[in-house]
């Protein structure tokens, strides 16, 4: 009975299971009608394929024999059949399901053998659980029991890794996850076969990896998902759609497995590598399994915080846009969590990649809210642009696309939200940067929301906003044709006035460059302020529009067209202030009295044109100030006719004709510059009688005008031509020391040097320092080469040294060692006279002069190169020490005329020391022959003379005998000092006369040079006693009186 009832079963088993390919899935992109049996059963299949989708996706060759089931992933169109065959088909398929079920039951009661029990365990276990006859426990439990009696061997080792395998996903299902990783480790541990039972080892690793995962072991799950994508790369190229899924399965767990476990370089990286490979996919993975995946590797790239990364995964191409939402899901996490400055940091240097995608709108959408979070509002009005103008619909990132619904619906709204504060920020930034750039993406922004046409947009605003942006940008055309659209919608009075004085601005700035009424471009501009006054009458904008356009036209000549728009203006009602009326006839008029001139000047018709200003005057209610003007309009007609008797030849009586317009139009305001501009004209003549007569009646008659020092000067001027020249020099110098505008610059620099030549021709020296100075001060303003200005300034200190007026030169040298930008040679000069002013200024002659031999020293010390301007310095360094000690031991000298007095003999010696010190240090130096033989000299002569001083004191006084000896060590000194100069000097050296003549007392010579008088201006009464010897016994009969006896 027992071997009927199992071969009943095999036959039965064969007759369910018997079609080869039943259980293979069927990946088909087409789709077809199928009835409604089809239909259920298909629905049936999926139920089914989604409980256990994992178990019978992976081994639907290997259990084939265990059910029957056709899988089929797409979804199918069915035609319709009637519900009585449905019905039919749904018992058969129950009644064959039954009954399988209770020949497995019959076969687990008897266990007959362990291998068909165990077989029959597993089955029941299975259909049971398909069918949810049993739940997930009961089902393993049944496992369970089949497992205790089946011993792992070669002829039952299929049966045994199926029945572990399901048994551990089972555990899975129920949450015993200590149990299935017991299942799935029997499977690993077996060491399969891996050709033979490839996807049962990857199942088991996928399974262990689940187990661990559920209990938190995420680097556990890490490592056994590893191990089945290893397993699995070596088979994965038998079948594309076979494997797909496995691959994907396993990728998944890596990319959770790897963020769970907080190693988000891990996770990134097999995110990016999922993101490649994303395509495969698409109809194998459910698509929030995909999504997760976006999720996760956005997590694991705020984790990551690596910018380089960023970079990597945007620029993947292979990864495409899955990576790129990634990264735009990673922003969101950055805001959230509070580091919105981050976003820019990350975003800023991967906008290359995202430029020609489709997601580019999201890539923007993210930055501009964290940007929003930070009130960064320039940011983010900046990168409006992008979400703005960037995406309109006629833009070329559009073009690229076909957009879903979705996409268009966050394209659009980016576009309104945004558009009109990105666009008046760009206008702004515009107008404050003077940059064309930023108008035009202002005008893009307004553009791309009038593509939109956005319910309850103001049209005709947009356009105004659009076209104002053009015209800043200058593209004019452009700019015109929006201004004008927008007057084709709905205005209020205040915006279409906008319109109005828009096409005004657009136009006036197309015919800028006209240059005559009849273009097509200055028509245009009549147009639009004809269109603004006609609309806007009493409007103060549309009257300055109308009044610009006469202007214009009086400009280009066209003085009839300027003359009606004037008196249009004139004819109009006033405007509503009277204050504004009031102005706006006072400048018409003007304006119009002035086009009334031009038109007479023009046709020869100069007393009409002033009838016409007399009328203008009378009919028009026009302020004073405009009648003055109207009487200055006057002097313009008097100036017409000069110039054009001038341009006739007839100088002469041009210039007679402003002396009498000034003469007989006293009162008016520019009589005396009518008289001014005759004497111009007289003095160009060379009439230099007439410009003194002139002069003279300004004077008389406006003596407190403005131009009384210009007209000075012009008698200066006449003065110096009549030779009358200490008059002319006082007069230049008057007109000049002023800071009036009158005369202008060149003239008072005129005026000063010629005055400085006349004092200098006539010997008054005392006002040639002061002229130079304000000279010197003159040119400064003119912006000259500030070295000529310092070398002026230098000249006047001199020329104040020289009349000793020491403070004042003192003043100046400091003023120009102060100065900068100067050459170093003027700034030398000056600080010399510094030290020589303070010898004399100075009441501590020892500190003062010591401090100008210290700073010779160093000046020599500096001249290693031997510079010829440094020399000459320190030579007149030299010369003004050495002066200045001269001038001490003649006045001490000068006092032992009246007596011979040892205190006069000291002081004497004090210079003579300091003259001596000065040698010492010269002789350290070469090249200074000439400052040393003036020295040496110097010396000699101070050495003489104090040694006959002290023989005369020895002799009159005191006879001791120190005086005499150190009358012989003096000459003795005196000897070797002028010796020494007779050395180095040279044959034109002006010491060479005194030098002759002091060596002569020591012996009887020629002169070496050819005596020559010493013409001195103020030659002092014992001058000549300087060179004579001693022995001529002069000096020994001075009397006490100061006389010679």
């Amino acid at each position: 009975m027992k071997k009927i009832v199992f071969i009943f079963l095999i036959f039965m088993h064969n007759l369910i299971y018997s079609e080869e390919n039943y259980f293979i899935p069927i990946i088909n992109d087409d789709t077809k009608l199928i009835t409604r049996k089809e239909e259920f059963n298909m629905r049936s299949d999926q139920q089914i394929k989604k409980i256990f989708r994992d178990i019978f996706d992976l081994h639907f060759l290997t259990w084939k024999e265990e059910f029957k089931r056709e899988i089929n992933s797409n979804e199918k169109n069915y035609d319709a059949i009637d519900n009585y065959e449905l019905d039919e088909n749904k018992k058969i398929e129950d009644e064959k399901l039954n009954k399988s079920i209770e020949i497995l039951k019959k076969i687990i009661k008897e266990k007959n053998s362990k291998l068909p029990y165990s077989e029959a365990c597993f089955k029941l276990a299975l259909f049971s659980y398909i069918t949810k006859r049993t739940d997930a426990e009961a089902s393993r439990e049944i496992l369970d029991n089949g497992l205790k009696v089946l011993t792992n061997s070669e002829d039952n080792k299929r049966l045994y890794v199926r029945m572990n395998l399901f048994a551990g996903d089972l555990a899975l299902k129920s949450e015993k996850y200590q149990a299935a990783k017991k299942y799935f480790n029997n499977i690993i541990n077996i060491k399969l076969e891996s050709e033979e039972y490839r996807e049962e080892i990857i199942r088991s690793y996928i399974g262990f990896g689940d187990a661990e995962f559920e209990l938190f072991h995420f680097a556990e799950a890490n490592i056994s998902y590893k191990n089945a994508l290893k397993f699995s790369k070596n088979f994965i190229g038998y079948s594309e759609n076979k494997y797909a899924l496995l691959i994907g399965e396993i990728k998944l767990r890596l990319i959770w497995s790897s963020y769970r476990n907080a190693d988000y370089v891990l996770a990134t990286e097999y995110a990016q590598d999922f993101s490649r490979e994303k395509g495969r996919y698409n109809n194998l993975l459910p698509k929030i399994a995909i999504e997760d995946v976006i999720r996760v590797g956005a997590l694991s790239l705020y984790e990551r915080k690596d910018q380089n990364f960023y970079i990597t995964l945007a620029q993947d191409k292979a990864a495409g846009d899955f990576a790129k939402k990634m990264i735009i899901n990673s922003f969101y996490y950055y805001i959230a969590a509070g580091y919105s400055i981050d976003v820019e940091k990350y975003a800023a240097p991967i906008e290359k990649y995202f430029l020609s995608t489709r997601l580019f709108p999201d890539f923007i959408k993210a930055r501009l809210v964290a940007l929003n979070k930070l009130d960064n509002t320039n940011k983010y009005n900046e990168i409006a642009y992008y979400g703005t103008a960037f995406i309109a619909k006629d833009s070329i990132w559009k073009s690229r696309y076909l957009l879903t619904e979705m996409e268009e619906e966050n394209r659009s709204a980016m576009i309104q939200n945004l558009s009109l504060q990105s666009g008046s920020y760009y206008y702004n930034l515009g107008v404050s940067t003077k940059s064309r750039s930023n108008f035009l993406k202002s005008a893009e922004i307004y553009h791309a929301r009038i593509l939109e046409n956005f319910e309850g947009d103001l049209r005709g605003v947009l356009f105004q906003s659009y076209a104002q942006s053009l015209m800043m940008a200058g593209d004019y055309n452009l700019a015109w044709d929006a201004s004008e659209e927008s007057l084709k919608h709905p205005l209020d009075q205040n915006n279409l006035k906008i319109s109005w004085f828009q096409l005004v601005n657009i136009s006036r700035m197309q015919s800028e460059d006209v240059t005559s009424t009849d273009t097509i471009e200055f028509k245009k501009y009549e147009k639009a302020v004809d269109g603004f006054i006609a609309h806007f009458p009493a409007d103060p904008q549309a009257r300055l529009s109308l009044f610009e356009c006469g202007k214009r036209a009086e400009l280009l000549n066209d003085f009839e067209n300027a003359k009606n728009r004037y008196e249009k203006i004139l004819s109009s009602p006033p405007l509503y202030f009277k204050e504004q009326s009031q102005a706006e006839k006072d400048k018409v008029s003007l304006a119009l009295a002035n086009l009334y001139i031009k038109m007479g000047a023009k046709e020869k018709f100069i007393s009409d044109a002033a009838g016409s200003l007399e009328k203008i005057s009378s009919e028009n209610k026009i302020s004073d100030e405009i009648n003055k003007v109207i009487i200055i309009n006057n002097y313009k007609l008097a100036l017409e006719h000069a110039i054009n008797l001038k341009e006739k030849g007839e100088l002469v009586n041009s210039a007679k004709f402003l002396e009498l317009w000034s003469k007989n139009y006293k009162n008016n305001l520019n009589s005396s510059d009518g008289l001014l501009l005759s004497i111009h004209e007289f003095a160009f003549l060379q009439n230099w009688d007439h410009v003194q007569t002139l002069t003279e009646y300004f004077i008389e008659t406006y003596p407190n005008d403005s131009k009384i020092n210009e007209i000075i000067y012009w008698r200066a001027r006449a003065s110096d031509m009549l030779l009358q020249f200490s008059l002319a020099a006082t007069l230049y110098d008057k007109s000049s020391f002023n800071d009036d505008k009158y005369p202008d610059l060149e003239k008072k620099i005129f005026a000063l040097k010629r005055a400085y030549e006349i004092y200098s021709l006539i010997q008054l020296d005392e006002n040639v320092p002061r002229i130079i100075e304000k000279i010197a001060n003159l040119e400064s303003k003119k912006n000259i080469d500030k070295n000529e200005v310092g070398l002026l300034e230098l000249t006047a200190a001199d020329k104040f040294l020289e009349q000793k007026k020491y403070l004042f030169a003192n003043k100046i040298y400091k003023y120009l060692s102060l100065k900068n930008n100067i050459s170093v040679y003027i700034k030398e000069r000056a600080t010399i006279g510094i030290y020589t002013s303070e010898l004399y200024l100075s009441k501590n002659r020892n500190t003062s002069e010591t401090k100008f031999d210290r700073y010779v020293s160093n000046l020599l010390n500096n001249n290693k190169t031997n510079n010829l301007s440094l020399l000459k310095l320190s030579n007149d360094a030299i010369l003004a020490l050495n002066s200045f000690d001269n001038e001490k031991f003649e006045m001490d000298n000068n006092k032992n005329f009246s007596e011979i007095n040892l205190n006069n003999i000291k002081n004497m010696d004090i210079s003579r020391n300091f003259t001596l010190k000065r040698l010492n240090y010269l002789s350290k130096y070469k090249n200074q022959e000439s400052a040393m033989s003036h020295t040496s000299t110097l010396l000699g002569k101070m050495s003489l003379v104090i040694s006959d001083s002290y023989s005369q004191l020895y002799k009159y006084k005191d006879k001791k005998d120190i005086y005499l000896v150190k009358s012989n060590q003096l000459q003795s000194d005196a000897k070797k000092y002028l010796y020494n100069a007779l050395s180095i000097s040279k044959n034109s050296s002006s010491d060479n006369l005194l030098l002759s003549s002091l060596l002569s007392r020591y012996s009887k010579r020629s002169f070496n040079v050819s005596p020559q008088a010493d013409i001195q201006d103020h030659q002092k009464s014992m001058f000549i006693l300087e060179y004579l010897p001693s022995s001529m016994g002069l000096v020994s009969q001075v009397s006490d009186s100061g006389g010679i006896k």
